[in-house]
C-alpha cells in the first residue's frame, strides 16, 4: 500500500483518496483533480495534503484502508470506482 502525505498540517486541509486499483490507471484523473482543486485555490502540498491509498486490485484491505482513512480530522474522502465499474 502506497501512501502520500501526511495529513493535515496548521492551514492545510486534509483530503484523503482511496483507489481499489494502483496510480498508474488513474494518473491522468488524478491530475484532473489536480487541478480542479488548483482552480478553487487548493495546492496539494502548499494549502492542502492529501493521502493516498491504493488496493492494487486486493480488494479484502479496501475495509481496513477505509478505516484507516476515516482516522483523525479530514475534510474530503474521495473514492474511485472500480476499474468494472468504470467500464459500462
Amino acid at each position: 500500500m502506497a501512501a502520500r502525505g501526511a495529513g493535515a498540517t496548521a492551514g492545510h486541509t486534509s483530503g484523503r483518496f482511496l483507489s481499489s486499483g494502483g496510480p498508474e490507471p488513474l494518473a491522468h484523473l488524478l491530475a484532473v483533480f489536480r487541478q480542479s482543486l488548483a482552480e478553487t485555490g487548493y495546492i496539494e502540498g502548499r494549502n492542502v495534503a492529501i493521502e493516498y491509498r491504493w488496493a492494487e486490485g486486493k480488494y479484502d484491505r479496501m475495509p481496513t484502508m477505509a478505516e484507516e482513512l476515516l482516522r483523525g480530522q479530514v475534510a474530503v474522502i474521495l473514492a474511485s470506482p472500480t476499474p468494472s465499474g468504470t467500464s459500462s
